[in-house]
């Protein structure tokens, strides 16, 4: 009631006032704090002193509105400084929310970035807890886990390999387990077989533990590379820098049979001339001397042979490849074998039926058999059993990558297999090396399987080898297949030979001894010589003397110019005129033969009177290989 008087004894300006101070304050009390609420009680305050003036509950002396305005009025001051706090206090929120909002939203982010460049490892990277199950795994390493992701325990699953021993790793030694055991990995080279897949794979792995609050670890990271195509490319490239070592250590054979090959040739050119000389006409005597100037032939052949054979290994070059009946060779050749392997050693033969016919040479190929069959020998001291079989393979275009080296084709494949003692690695690395040789230094030169490689290589095949210690060893020879049907029609070496009447040869050696002994086989076959030391005063002798004929010349010579080069200006001078290079070394001389057209043709030394008479006797096909 009383309070119900006072308020009606408001006039209505004290009223608005006083209505709208109470508002604010009571505002003010519920909105602030601290400083805002100090000034907001001080305005109620004052407000209710006011109030309680203007209603009588508090006599003053004086007028009464006038004190109850006063004290309204007074109580607008620490009301005004409560408004404005609470103004900035709703800036000041209204700002930190806007930047809570943007730090959200960076955070947000970057959360994203960081997933997204987890997400984009080439590495994967795995997340597990103190049972081994898998948290997370990013994009990476999500392609190994195949059994299900977030669900099973993909590391127990997958079996671990020492890549060098070959053996399974325990799973005490697994990265994962020695992280879990609070120990760090890096980089550790493992071979991982996956769970429903047959492919292995390699892999650089490190782990690290992961610790909780309270110390103790709780879970592991984990994060790998798969090194697999990186091992295959590293072994590719041993292979390559083995066959690069392999082709230097060819290269350094070849120049120096090259350098004593010319040499040497021209001493045998010598004394089988002489032989020929002294047995001109007592091929049927059956004396002492007779026999023995047939021996010093026989023996001058066969070093002929070895040093041709000799030359083209170290040249690279084919020998006369020409399409030929391997199984017919076999069996022409098992004699031999025989002889040379001994009655301890047994032999066995299977041959494909309907084989075709290899394009080789054939006698390279009995040398290659021989060298195999000797190298079997060896390796089986207390006896066995060498077996050869053949057979025919065509390897299409996608197949090739099976056998490195091989070519798309038809081939004749040879297997010389033994039962002897094998080979280690490191020996099997090696055996085609020049000079390289497991044998006694006086038993074995380390050439027999380096000739047989040469051989392969020069006939555009490819030769493997496969062994065990203590299970044998297995030669696979692949031989281009003809693909004429028939034997190779070979040239008559005995052709009629055209006997001239004085017809006019100019023989160029820088050897006297060889020039001498051409000289006089030129003479005894009807033909007048002249001789030359070097290509200058050959050629200057050709300008001078239209009448000769033939020009026989040797390639290698000191001066100015070559005997290559002597045929090619003469023939330019003189385009009728017939050519006979004769040369020690295992060349071919295709593009300079072709540049003379059908003028010239070669000879290689040594050679008989029979064979000299044979090339300059007749105008014989021009020939591209060494005769």
């Amino acid at each position: 009631m009383l309070v119900t008087e006072s308020l009606a004894g408001l006039d209505v300006g004290g009223a608005v006032v006083w209505g709208a101070t109470a508002f604010l304050s009571l505002y003010l009390l519920i909105t602030v704090r601290t400083l805002r609420i100090l000034f907001g009680t001080i305005s109620v305050v004052l407000i209710a002193l006011g109030l309680a003036v203007q209603t009588g509950l508090i006599a003053v002396p004086g007028p009464t509105s006038n004190i109850s305005r006063a004290f309204l009025a007074a109580s607008s001051i620490p009301m005004l400084f409560a408004i404005l706090l609470a103004v900035q206090y709703r800036t000041k929120s209204t700002i930190q929310g806007r930047q809570l909002d943007a730090l959200n939203a960076d955070n947000a982010r970057k959360t994203f970035l960081l997933t997204q460049a987890i997400e984009g490892l080439s590495e994967g990277l795995v997340i597990i807890d103190a049972r081994k199950t898998v948290l997370y795994a990013n994009r990476a390493a999500r392609r190994y886990i195949d059994i299900g992701l977030f669900r099973d325990k993909f590391l127990e699953a997958a079996r671990y390999v020492d890549p060098h021993t070959g053996a399974q790793l325990p799973k005490s030694k697994r990265p994962s387990t020695l992280a879990l055991a609070g120990m760090t990995v890096l980089e550790e080279e493992l071979l991982l077989a996956l769970p429903n897949s047959e492919r292995d794979v390699r892999l650089l792995e490190s782990a690290v533990p992961l610790q909780g609050k309270d110390g103790k670890v709780d879970g592991a990271i984990l994060w790998f590379r798969d090194i697999t195509d990186e091992r295959e490319l590293e072994r590719k490239h041993r292979d390559i820098e083995q066959q690069l070592a392999q082709a230097q250590k060819l290269e350094a054979v070849g120049q120096l049979a090259g350098g004593i090959a010319h040499d040497f040739n021209n001493l045998l050119q010598v004394i089988m001339g002489n032989v020929d000389f002294l047995l001109d006409g007592k091929e049927a005597d059956d004396s002492p001397p007779a026999r023995f100037l047939k021996q010093i032939k026989m023996a001058g052949e066969r070093g002929s042979q070895l040093t041709r054979r000799l030359l083209a290994f170290s040249k690279g070059q084919p020998d006369d490849p020409v399409p030929v009946d391997v199984n017919g060779l076999i069996r022409g050749v098992m004699p031999l074998l025989e002889r040379s392997l001994g009655s301890q050693i047994r032999i066995s033969e299977t041959l494909a039926d309907g084989l075709g016919n290899a394009v080789i040479d054939p006698n390279a190929l009995e040398n290659a058999l021989l060298n195999l069959a000797v190298n079997a020998r060896d390796a089986m001291p207390k006896g066995g059993l060498l077996s050869i079989t053949s057979r025919r393979e065509a390897v299409a275009e996608g197949d090739s990558g099976a056998v490195p080296g091989l070519a798309p084709g038809n081939y004749i494949v040879l297997t010389v297999r033994d039962t002897g003692m094998g080979m280690t690695e490191e020996v099997k690395q090696r055996i085609f090396e020049p000079f390289y040789t497991t044998k006694a230094h006086d038993v074995g030169s380390g050439l027999g399987l380096a000739m047989v490689y040469s051989f392969v290589q020069r006939s555009g095949g490819v030769i493997r080898v496969d062994s065990t210690p203590g299970m044998g060893t297995t030669f696979t020879l692949w031989l281009p297949e003809s693909e004429r049907g028939g034997e190779a029609a070979v040239a008559s070496a005995s052709a009629t030979v055209r006997r001239p009447m004085e017809e006019t040869v100019l023989v160029v050696d820088d050897d006297d001894d060889v020039r001498n002994m051409m000289v006089q086989m030129v003479e005894s076959i009807g033909y007048k010589a002249y001789s030359k030391d070097n290509a200058v005063e050959g050629l200057l002798f050709l300008q001078r003397h239209p009448e000769v004929e033939i020009l026989l010349t040797d390639v290698s010579m000191p001066g100015a110019y070559n005997g290559l080069q002597l045929a090619d200006r003469a023939i330019k001078a003189k385009p009728d005129l017939r050519v006979v290079i004769t040369t020690g070394y295992a060349e071919k001389f295709d593009k300079e033969l072709t540049d003379m057209g059908d003028h010239a043709s070669v000879l290689l030394k040594p050679f008989t009177k029979d064979d000299l008479a044979a090339k300059v006797g007749r105008h014989a096909p021009r020939q591209t290989g060494i005769a």
